[in-house]
């Protein structure tokens, strides 16, 4: 639905005549920004469980509506509400960085800056300390069990069951995608989510 939506204001809005009427900041800068490594690489299982979680269209359909790209643009937008007019320059800010950077770029900022819960930003704060272990020793199940604590950050802490169906959906994503086999899709759901070490994430 929301997919849907954003597609039909892009039909409704010509993109010239939406730029000016939305104060969209520009997105150059964070190719620069400190605060990503565009050189990090990842593993291609890690970048499957984050498009089978949020968006198992992602490299197939224009991903400057998906909402992995709407999520990073969220995060500069920075509204004190939300708006009609904050949404339009999520939007714009996520055309903008579809235009700028790679699907695979954009995956790093997703997983450089997202919030895992237990005061953890960032997949590899989040994978040494939910799990005990580097992304580069992570298992597949680690990383659909990471994707699925992004989409439920408190809850997925605190109940386990409600953790369990995001994962479930994310590798049902990742079988209809064709990312997954129907075998390995089976051991995933049997094992279920990875077990999640106690305490937080260093300020």
């Amino acid at each position: 639905m929301i997919r849907l939506f954003l597609n039909l204001a892009l039909l409704a809005f010509p993109i010239g005549v939406f730029a000016q009427d939305v104060d969209c900041p520009e997105v150059t800068s964070l190719r620069d920004a400190p605060v990503f490594d565009f050189s990090q690489s990842y593993p291609e299982e890690l970048l499957q469980s984050v498009v089978m979680a949020e968006d198992r269209n992602y490299y197939s359909s224009f991903f400057g509506t998906s909402t992995i790209t709407l999520q990073v643009a969220k995060q500069f937008s920075v509204p004190t509400q939300r708006t009609v007019a904050s949404r339009a320059i999520e939007l714009c800010l996520a055309l903008k960085l579809a235009d700028e950077f790679t699907q695979d770029e954009i995956l790093t900022m997703w997983l450089q800056s997202r919030y895992f819960g237990r005061r953890c930003y960032g997949v590899e704060n989040a994978s040494e300390q939910l799990f005990g272990v580097t992304v580069e020793n992570a298992q597949m199940s680690d990383f659909i069990t990471l994707a699925a604590l992004a989409k439920s950050p408190v809850r997925g802490h605190q109940d386990r069951a409600h953790l369990a169906q995001y994962f479930a959906l994310a590798v049902e994503n990742g079988v209809i995608a064709g990312l997954l086999s129907e075998d390995v899709a089976d051991a995933l759901i049997a094992q279920g989510p990875s077990t999640i070490l106690d305490g937080n994430c260093a300020e």
